[in-house]
């Protein structure tokens, strides 16, 4: 069994799990069920269950996913998902964060113009747009003061944060503007333009209206710009239920509708942001798979670690990031999904009584045949050629168990062969018994998946 680190705190148990505790022959049925017929799975153990005993109450679900969630088992092999760098977005007030980007026309400049500088008020979508001439931080800190001035005289308020990315013409004059009038700056990941998705939207579908109305009435995007801005700000949103220009000037209630109708939004298409884990909370963090483990292997660690940092970064775009008491890997930031909370109490091991017994033994490997008395070189390159016969023949033919489509399946390893090269690393062949065309991989790889099997 894991050892829980000192201090370690476990996850409640789900709402849906709650219930009165397992009798000691509800615990039995339950064991045998799972460890020695092998019935996986909630709904399909409460049926074999039901047809197995049917004289005796049926145990209930949320009993039976209580029982599965403190299962070590049941954990190590538990579906992983891949955790996500980008955060929804929560609106708080008007113009309090703006996001911008710069919008790149060279391949169609019009007048000299041959960039739009784009910025976003993050909580009424009311869009900004000034074209520059070049992509310097003079040009942009230009373009953003007209910006800030069209907002201080309309609506009387000045932004406290912006997103921005990571790009050169957002550093020298045009940082020193937001430290002058106070702006704090919030940037981006590199390679990740989702965490200003706002602001790359407003500007997609702000080119898309614009070329369209060239293609009916003609003209530059210049002579259209003005246009396609104002039916952008007029246009109804789907998350905010406003248009931007209304969602701008709208008061206490008004705000408070329109924050409830983010999230309503977010929480039907399951992008709302979850709680983070607390501190000390026991957690398994997700394995690397390897070409050929997929479900053959554990998704997650057998050790049990603990959060010991939560990294956060509010209203910028970013997920939260967890730093656990892992070795050698302690400035390491683990995503959301990357870890696997500990749920109710200790997990518990297999039982001893439903472990298998010992793995048979491998087939010995061809011997080499005896080398005759040769010249120092011929006997090296000689004794080389014997050792790659005997690596070649130690796997071909040998069958790798792994997952195919979702069933189960194998490889057979049908040529071993080196690469023509410097390094003449060794590749090899596998053919799926289920058929189809022969794939080459790495000889670690299969190696990796011999030795995990």
């Amino acid at each position: 069994m894991a050892d829980v680190p000192k201090g370690a705190v476990f996850a409640p148990q789900p709402k849906s799990a709650l219930g009165r505790p397992l009798t000691k022959v509800q615990r039995e049925r339950l064991e045998k069920a799972y460890y020695e017929r092998g019935t996986l799975g909630r709904d399909t153990m409460y049926r074999y269950l039901r047809s197995e005993y049917p004289d005796d109450p049926p145990i209930p679900r949320r009993a039976i996913q209580r029982w599965l969630n403190t299962q070590q088992l049941q954990q190590l092999y538990r579906q992983a998902r891949k955790s996500r760098d980008t955060a929804p977005f929560k609106p708080t007030r008007p113009f309090h964060q703006l996001s911008i980007d710069l919008l790149d026309m060279t391949n169609k400049p019009a007048k000299n113009f041959r960039y739009i500088f784009n910025c976003v008020d993050n909580f009424s979508r009311l869009q900004f747009l000034r074209p520059i001439t070049q992509k310097t931080p003079a040009a942009c800190a230009a373009a953003f003061r007209k910006i800030l001035a069209e907002i201080k005289s309309k609506y009387n308020v000045e932004p406290s944060a912006i997103v921005l990315d990571q790009g050169n013409e957002f550093l020298g004059e045009f940082f020193q503007l937001l430290k002058d009038r106070k702006i704090t700056r919030k940037r981006t990941l590199a390679g990740s333009p989702s965490q200003n998705g706002l602001c790359e939207r407003a500007g997609g579908r702000w080119k898309k209206w614009t070329f369209m109305h060239m293609r009916v009435h003609g003209g530059s995007w210049l002579d259209h710009l003005k246009q396609s801005l104002e039916v952008a700000n007029s246009t109804w949103q789907r998350t905010t239920r406003f248009t931007p220009t209304q969602a701008a000037t709208l008061n206490k209630e008004g705000r408070a509708k329109l924050r409830a109708n983010v999230l309503n939004y977010q929480r039907q298409a399951d992008t709302a942001r979850l709680p983070d884990y607390p501190l000390g909370l026991a957690v398994r963090y997700r394995l690397n798979k390897g070409v050929l483990s997929k479900s053959t292997t554990p998704n997650w660690s057998e050790r049990i670690f603990k959060i010991v940092r939560v990294i956060n970064y509010p209203n910028s775009g970013r997920a939260t990031k967890y730093v656990i008491n892992r070795p050698r890997s302690a400035d390491l930031k683990w995503g959301r999904h990357d870890l696997l909370p500990i749920i109710g109490e200790k997990p518990e091991p297999i039982p001893a009584k439903y472990r298998g017994g010992e793995q048979p033994e491998p087939e010995p490997l061809p011997q080499a045949p005896a080398v005759d008395v040769l010249p120092p070189k011929q006997k090296v390159a000689e004794q080389k050629k014997l050792a790659d016969e005997r690596l070649v023949a130690s796997y071909v033919g040998k069958e790798v168990k792994t997952d195919q489509d979702g069933g189960d399946s194998g490889v057979i390893i049908a040529m071993v062969r080196r690469k023509v090269g410097k390094q003449r690393q060794w590749r090899i062949q596998v053919q799926w018994k289920k058929g189809g065309a022969k794939i080459w991989y790495p000889k670690g790889e299969i190696d990796r998946e011999l030795k995990a099997a």
